[in-house]
């Protein structure tokens, strides 16, 4: 019992370490903001399931997992894999936990311990579409990960070996699978080249990471696209909308200033204003909880790239930052609760990988509060609700007024 406790008190700490720099974005300096994504048993089944909307990745009401959640699965699949170490995707799940632990030496090692099992597989088992898709996933993954130790070990300008090695690392992902992974991979790519370009050339210092890709300046982000389907397309800004999201949704891009300023360029240039100033509240919430851009001069480039003036009435962003306000409440109390569900179970060794009842009490609550409708149909009932309750204040007021003075006259 003492020691149930124990695992439980240290789980509840870690959701409160949680909950401070990931929901409410108070701790901002806590740790460096990452921008890639993973693969892992979480990813396969967001793959099967229904991506969250665009207002839920803006306010932050998707799933964020406790560190004894990566604990137990780390320490059951390191298990498996002694049993049966041609399970390649225990290999998978392994290096993921470890890199949500932020240990991301083991991780990049876990990989290397993937990449000797694929290599010892029978010479038939080496080039089928399920080891192909494996080798995918472990070039994928690895590069993720030179981009975490890079940022996680101080971003050193001077030392961009580990951003290096995860370009190549990715190129040779999307060359055995340019569309995987909801299109992330592409903008990944863009993202390790856009610090590149930060950390060695002087003229994109002031380059948003959505200008920087827009511009060309990235390369071509479609290394696997056969020739026969003609050159690499332009930057396709619906597209880059999903991309964008998938990293914030999938990846660890929750607290990154430069994910959510993209995301909200490419929504402007995909011509969903709202949304795209409900994605500028996210970047400014967060500079305002002391989150840093990763390029220099990011408060400058901010207010002139692309994108920049939004054409959204004030009216329409007074709606919308009522919205964001209570949205953001409610996602961040949504995953205290969750959190909190888990935290039992956690400690006495329970885990969604191996228990299929797991969420079988959970209620998914307090509910979001409905997006705007900003039509002007929409604009027009509200101002003309405002304007009816305000009539009714002054009409109040005014018989206030008329009996203060008649009772004067007696």
């Amino acid at each position: 019992m003492f020691t149930l406790c124990r695992q439980l008190l240290a789980i509840l700490a870690s959701i409160a370490a949680l909950a401070a720099p990931l929901l409410a974005v108070r701790a901002a300096s806590a740790q460096p903001v990452t921008l890639a994504c993973l693969w892992d048993e979480d990813t396969l089944a967001y793959e099967t399931k229904k991506f969250p909307g665009l207002a839920d990745v803006i306010t932050g009401r998707f799933e964020r997992n406790p560190d004894e959640y990566y604990r137990l699965r780390l320490s059951r699949v390191t298990a498996q894999i002694d049993k049966t170490p041609s399970e390649l995707s225990l290999y998978d799940d392994a290096a993921v936990a470890c890199d949500r632990l932020h240990n991301d030496a083991d991780a990049i090692t876990w990989m290397d311990r993937k990449r000797a099992a694929m290599s010892a597989l029978p010479a038939a088992a080496q080039d089928t579409p399920e080891t192909r898709e494996h080798w995918y996933r472990y070039h994928a993954n690895l590069g993720t990960f030179y981009v975490h130790q890079w940022l996680r070990s101080g971003a050193n300008h001077a030392d961009i070996d580990a951003l290096r090695r995860s370009d190549a690392e990715l190129v040779e992902a999307l060359t055995l699978n340019p569309d995987a992974h909801f299109g992330r991979e592409r903008y990944q790519l863009g993202a390790v080249r856009w610090l590149i370009a930060l950390a060695t050339d002087p003229d994109h210092t002031d380059a948003t990471l959505y200008d920087f890709i827009a511009d060309g300046h990235a390369g071509d982000l479609w290394p696997g696209r056969p020739p026969r389907d003609g050159p690499s397309p332009k930057l396709d800004p619906a597209d880059a909308v999903r991309g964008f999201s998938g990293l914030i949704v999938l990846g660890d891009a929750w607290q990154s200033v430069d994910v959510y300023w993209a995301l909200r360029q490419a929504l402007v240039a995909d011509g969903d204003q709202p949304t795209a100033y409900l994605a500028e509240l996210r970047a400014n919430e967060l500079l305002a909880a002391g989150r840093k851009s990763l390029a220099p001069t990011f408060l400058i480039s901010h207010t002139v790239g692309r994108g920049a003036a939004l054409e959204v009435s004030d009216a329409n962003k007074l709606i919308a930052r009522d919205y964001f306000a209570r949205a953001r409440v409610a996602a961040d109390q949504w995953c205290v609760n969750r959190l909190t569900y888990m935290a039992l179970p956690l400690a006495s060794g329970d885990h969604p990988d191996t228990n299929p009842n797991f969420w079988q009490d959970w209620t998914d609550n307090p509910p979001a509060p409905p997006v705007p409708d900003y039509s002007e149909k929409a604009l027009s009932r509200a101002m003309l609700g405002a304007g009816v309750g305000l009539l009714v204040i002054l009409s109040g007021i005014a018989v206030v007024v008329w009996i203060v003075v008649r009772n004067l006259r007696r």
